[in-house]
């Protein structure tokens, strides 16, 4: 077919020679596309259809490259992996891909499969799900000490049937300063992924809200995606500021301790917290949240 005229195909744009030579037919077609990092041209050379990589091209009808240009049909811009994905959510984890390696129940996403992806500038989350407790603690210091400053996570799962094992997971993850987590399974907040969010909200000294604690939400309805969208229930908060004074040992997944109060009693969970309390959301996503109510 590359070997056709082309004397009736419509023109999208000029080509102009760069000093590489066009190339025809379907095998340089296919070498040429693969080749991510340029871009790729479909032109026509001397009457037939041809592929060109450098060069410059003039977009429109009228020629403007002179009279070296050829008429362009097609063309891919380059396109590295780096430049796709939200270029937000890969400076707020400080990664060069927008990429997530999942979490595999029961260790199966390991410790070596996440650092293999942080250090190709991917994140990647522990399969903790299935897991006891003291096996995830030995991931945990596994990955603090060979990953530095590389981002990295660990997924927590929810737990109906052994809701305390939940409970401990998180506060075994606030021991170690864990900040990341892959939420999965939640139909409903719960109060200890709640704690994990609001543990450690406070002011910097410019009087920013930080919240230090980041949750990756997985989900496949809107209607859960719309809960981790928004500030945390109020009466999840009241919980947690009632029960800061329960021992961690003794906890049940309703009896988290949190430090919900001031020393002069007050609550310091006040709006302005609440509202920076949001599960997941940047202030961009929680507005599309609530435009869709």
């Amino acid at each position: 077919m590359l070997q056709k005229t082309v004397s009736n195909k419509k023109t999208s744009g000029w080509w102009k020679n760069g000093g590489m030579q066009p190339e025809k037919g379907i095998v340089a077609v296919k070498r040429l596309i693969r080749d991510l990092m340029r871009p790729v041209f479909l032109i026509d050379f001397s009457g037939q259809l041809a592929v060109a990589q450098g060069g410059s091209i003039t977009i429109g009808d009228t020629p403007s490259v002179g009279p070296a240009g050829c008429p362009l049909h097609a063309y891919t811009p380059p396109l590295h992996p780096k430049d796709l994905g939200d270029p937000v959510f890969k400076k707020a984890h400080n990664l060069r891909y927008a990429y997530i390696i999942g979490a595999m129940a029961n260790g199966i996403t390991s410790t070596q499969m996440v650092e293999e992806a942080g250090r190709a500038g991917m994140l990647g989350f522990f399969g903790a799900a299935g897991l006891c407790l003291n096996e995830i603690e030995t991931a945990i210091c596994t990955l603090h000490q060979r990953m530095g400053s590389i981002p990295f996570g660990f997924n927590l799962i929810h737990n109906l049937n052994e809701p305390e094992l939940e409970a401990q997971t998180v506060q075994l993850y606030l021991r170690h300063k864990i900040r990341l987590i892959s939420a999965s399974a939640f139909m409903d907040l719960t109060l200890p992924l709640v704690y994990f969010r609001v543990k450690g909200i406070h002011r910097d000294p410019k009087g920013n809200i930080i919240c230090p604690n980041k949750i990756i939400a997985k989900v496949s309805r809107v209607e859960v995606a719309k809960k981790f969208l928004s500030p945390p229930p109020e009466k999840l908060l009241d919980q947690l500021v009632e029960k800061k004074n329960d021992h961690p040992g003794r906890n049940q997944s309703g009896k988290i301790p949190a430090d919900g109060r001031r020393s002069d009693g007050r609550s310091r969970f006040r709006r302005p917290y609440r509202q920076s309390a949001r599960l997941i959301a940047t202030t961009d996503h929680a507005r599309t949240a609530r435009q869709t109510e």
